[in-house]
């Protein structure tokens, strides 16, 4: 470029120049007389927004990896482990994160959930009265009472 040349950028998605929600995405750049470009404007991730109770969700039974004191920017994700005796499905095979992030919109994803890992139904014991037939998940407790005579 010369002298009085300018150039003009546009920031792509999930960007502005100051990365506010609301910021400019148009920027100009012109060629001084030293030769040298105008102050240079970069374009600045987007924050997510924060809500009342952080910036980063609560989820029952699990744990992330960042604070939520700070604000996720786009591009950024955190992690979130489940408690042991929890997975995202309630498998117990099924994996035990998932992630949250910030998208181009500055809106965090839906979190994940974590469920009690599935135990199955009671087992039948011979000679005794059925512990019940409603599938157990973990921290579930059952009575299985001897039959009469045992």
């Amino acid at each position: 470029m010369q002298y009085l040349q300018t150039a003009s950028y546009k920031c792509k998605p999930g960007y502005t120049v100051d990365g506010k929600k609301d910021g400019p995405i148009d920027y100009t750049m012109e060629c001084l007389d030293t030769g040298e470009m105008n102050e240079v404007a970069d374009c600045k991730p987007l924050a997510c927004d924060c809500g009342d109770d952080g910036c980063i969700p609560s989820v029952k039974h699990a744990t992330a990896n960042a604070s939520s004191d700070a604000a996720l920017k786009f591009g950024e994700v955190t992690e979130f482990t489940c408690e042991k005796g929890y997975t995202t499905s309630g498998n117990p095979t099924a994996p035990n994160t998932f992630v949250v992030s910030c998208t181009a919109e500055a809106k965090l994803t839906k979190p994940g959930e974590c469920l009690p890992v599935e135990c199955g139904l009671p087992p039948r014991i011979p000679h005794s009265l059925s512990g019940g037939s409603k599938l157990l998940v973990f921290k579930d407790t059952t009575t299985i009472e001897c039959g009469k005579g045992y």
